[in-house]
């Protein structure tokens, strides 16, 4: 993985969700500092999270921002 752990309690990473008409998920990681990413696509395929859960986890993520945390 490109993106080096930083000290507890002060990442300097930016994460960026994104759903698109197809129902497949982008899930993308900046490394502040270095400026290293990594991004990954998610599929919806059986035994995945469902449209709610995912809007869901969306919602609690925009809620909860601070609570994030990448080891």
């Amino acid at each position: 993985m490109n993106i080096r752990p930083g000290r507890p309690g002060i990442p300097k990473i930016e994460i960026i969700f994104k759903v698109d008409e197809n129902a497949i998920l982008h899930v993308s990681a900046v490394d502040k500092r270095s400026g290293n990413s990594e991004s990954i696509e998610i599929v919806s395929d059986k035994g995945r999270l469902s449209d709610e859960e995912i809007i869901q986890m969306s919602r609690e993520i925009q809620i909860y921002p601070d609570e994030i945390v990448i080891d």
